[in-house]
């Protein structure tokens, strides 16, 4: 298979044919990634950001990878690219009210207000409006402390807490 690798700019920054070792791996609330293998005869760094697309989704790195030299002409990939979903780990839960970002802090609130402030935290690192919320079930409100959290790890809280009320929530 062939892979465009683009930097966070959206341009080219490498084109590579994968090794049948290469895989997508998805499963719920755990990853989505594209798992890639691959050589190439010039040592390119992938940086934090770089993304590849595959069937319309972007699949980002997530941290910064350099190749290893296999021989003179030859380096050597296995680098992982990540779906957008896995964005919520690197993006922290904050309280987003009167200019203050608390990483600590107790809302109490319904589902779709604990849902509204995870989505505004996630718009937060794109600068645009990428993420809304979709359909909630109304549930009454539910108190729930975030004390230091990724937006990741808020999202299992809201379903635990979502789980032990009945409810369902869907976010697209």
């Amino acid at each position: 298979m062939e892979l465009k690798i683009y930097n966070q700019n959206g341009e080219l920054k490498l084109t590579v044919s994968t090794s049948s070792s290469s895989t997508w791996n998805t499963e719920l609330m755990t990853e989505n990634a594209v798992s890639a293998s691959f050589t190439h005869p010039f040592y390119v760094p992938l940086d934090v950001n770089d993304y590849v697309l595959l069937s319309g989704i972007k699949f980002s790195i997530n941290k910064e990878y350099k190749p290893k030299q296999k021989s003179t002409q030859e380096y050597t990939y296995s680098v992982k690219f990540y779906g957008p979903e896995h964005d919520a780990q690197r993006v922290m839960y904050l309280n987003l009210t009167d200019g203050q970002y608390d990483v600590q802090f107790s809302l109490d609130g319904s589902p779709r207000e604990h849902l509204k402030k995870w989505v505004d935290n996630m718009n937060r690192i794109y600068g645009r409006e990428v993420w809304s919320i979709g359909d909630v079930v109304a549930a009454p409100n539910q108190t729930i402390e975030y004390n230091n959290l990724n937006c990741w790890d808020a999202l299992a809280s809201m379903a635990e807490a979502s789980r032990r009320n009945g409810g369902r929530t869907d976010l697209r």
